[in-house]
C-alpha cells in the first residue's frame, strides 16, 4: 500500500504580536480585511497581529481614535494612548505597534510619549507607520524617539501630504522611510509586504537582517501600478 501523503505544513505557531491601530472611521475588522496579505504573511513566520477598535464609536458604526473636529485633538491623541496601553496590556507580550493615519498618529504619539526609561509601552521594539499626520503629536518640539520606525508615505496621497509623514519621521532617530504610489493606504501589494515583512523581521530576529530584504529598496512589484481597494464613503481612504 502507498503511504500516506504529506500534508501542507501549516502556521508557525504564533511567537510574536504587533497590535494594530485602523484609520478614522474604520474598524478593527475593515482594517484586518484590507491588510490581509501582510496578515497571512505574518502568521505564515509566526507572527500574530491584533487588531483593536478605537474607543470613539460613531454614529455610522465605524471608530475613531480621536475627533479631528473636537478642538483639543492633541489632548484626545493623549487619550487614546492609554487606550493603546491598555489594549496593550491585555494582549502581552507584544512586540510592536502598527498604525494607519488616525491610527498612525495615535501609535507615534504613543512611542513618543516615553516614560522615565525611554520605555512608552513593555517590549515594544519597532513602530510601523502608514500615512501618519503629524498633528496631533502631544509632545514638546524637539523630542525624538529612539525607538526603530518604518514610515510609509506616498506622494500621491490627497489626506495627509507627503510632508507631514516625513515631519513624523524626523521625530525618530532611526526612521527609514518606505515610498508608494498608492495614496493614502497601506499597500500590499507582494513588494510592499515584503519590504514590511523584512523590517518586522530584521527588529524581531537580529539574525535575520543579512536576508530580510530592506524597506528602503522596493522589489519591482512595490512599483507596479495596481488598483487601490476603494473605501468606504465618509472613511480614510485605504490601507
Amino acid at each position: 500500500m502507498g503511504g500516506s501523503r504529506r500534508q501542507p505544513a501549516g502556521p508557525k505557531p504564533a511567537t510574536a504580536s504587533i497590535l494594530c491601530l485602523h484609520g478614522g472611521r474604520q474598524s478593527a475588522e475593515l482594517f484586518r480585511q484590507r491588510i490581509d496579505r501582510l496578515r497571512a504573511r505574518c502568521q505564515a513566520e509566526g507572527i500574530r497581529l491584533i487588531f483593536v477598535d478605537a474607543p470613539m464609536l460613531q454614529p455610522d458604526g465605524s471608530r475613531c481614535w480621536y475627533d479631528e473636529d473636537g478642538g483639543d485633538a492633541a489632548g484626545a491623541a493623549s487619550a487614546a494612548a492609554i487606550a493603546v496601553r491598555e489594549e496593550w496590556e491585555r494582549h502581552a507580550p507584544v512586540s510592536g505597534l502598527l498604525g494607519f493615519s488616525q491610527g498612525a498618529a495615535v501609535a507615534a504619539a504613543t512611542a513618543l510619549c516615553s516614560g522615565g526609561d525611554d520605555a512608552p509601552l513593555p517590549g515594544l521594539r519597532f513602530v510601523i507607520l502608514a500615512g501618519a499626520p503629524h498633528e496631533p503629536l502631544p509632545v514638546a518640539t524637539g523630542h525624538r524617539s529612539r525607538l526603530p520606525s518604518l514610515h510609509l508615505l506616498s506622494a500621491a496621497d490627497s489626506a495627509v501630504p507627503a510632508h507631514s509623514s516625513e515631519a513624523v519621521a524626523a521625530r525618530f532617530e532611526e526612521a527609514q522611510v518606505y515610498r508608494h504610489d498608492k495614496g493614502h493606504a497601506l499597500p500590499c501589494r507582494a513588494g510592499d509586504v515584503d519590504a514590511l515583512l523584512g523590517f518586522i523581521m530584521r527588529h524581531l530576529t537580529p539574525a535575520a537582517a543579512a536576508t530580510a530584504p530592506r524597506p528602503d529598496q522596493p522589489s519591482a512589484g512595490a512599483r507596479a501600478d495596481a488598483r487601490a481597494a476603494g473605501a468606504r464613503p465618509g472613511a480614510e481612504a485605504g490601507a
